[in-house]
């Protein structure tokens, strides 16, 4: 069998068993978000529960977490940010699109950011990206963060001033938010 058809039928196999695995019709419960993550970092496979290593190895949609998850830790190595260390994360279904009407607002896991996406206004073509510290901003305040999505693009970058900050993007078509970083930076790239 050459490679092309393997590659084929390995596509055919993924979309088939994602779909299953994700409409949970086996009652096989997935990994955890926090479990994927800590696998993804450097040496986390071996530190990992042994279930959870075999179930990765069979489920797609765990498979596509860890990898998103491993794309951000190696562009963050790679970017020389051993010292920076992940605040938060968000998961969403999809990116933005252009045909949005109005901001879209998503909420990172741990629940205390929120990052918006606000659609240009009339034929302008910059969009709005905005991270709210949501509860107790003070501890937040002056720190100089990151927001990356899953594939490691920097959307917003900067210190949070009054709990907040703001920065206008252009297209965000290439952008995937289905998993999304927000890290502490610890020096000022600016």
């Amino acid at each position: 069998m050459n490679e092309e058809k393997l590659r084929t039928y390995l596509r055919i196999w993924k979309n088939i068993y994602t779909d299953k695995m994700a409409t949970d019709q086996y009652g096989i419960p997935h990994i955890l978000e926090e479990d994927i993550y800590k696998m993804a970092e450097d040496g986390g496979m071996e530190k990992a529960d042994p279930e959870a290593v075999e179930h990765l190895s069979l489920c797609p949609v765990c498979m596509d977490n860890w990898i998103g998850w491993r794309e951000t830790v190696s562009v963050l190595e790679q970017d020389g940010a051993g010292e920076e260390s992940i605040m938060s994360y968000g998961l969403v279904e999809a990116a933005a699109t252009h045909d949005i009407k109005e901001a879209i607002n998503y909420q990172s896991t741990c629940g205390r950011f929120t990052l918006t996406l606000s659609p240009p206004i009339d034929s302008e073509e910059e969009w709005l990206v905005t991270l709210r510290a949501v509860d107790d901003h003070i501890s937040f305040e002056g720190v100089y963060i990151e927001v990356r999505d899953r594939k490691g693009i920097s959307l917003l970058e900067g210190r949070l001033i009054n709990g907040r900050l703001a920065r206008y993007r252009g297209d965000l078509s290439n952008v995937d938010l289905s998993n999304w970083t927000i890290i502490e930076k610890k020096e000022e790239t600016e």
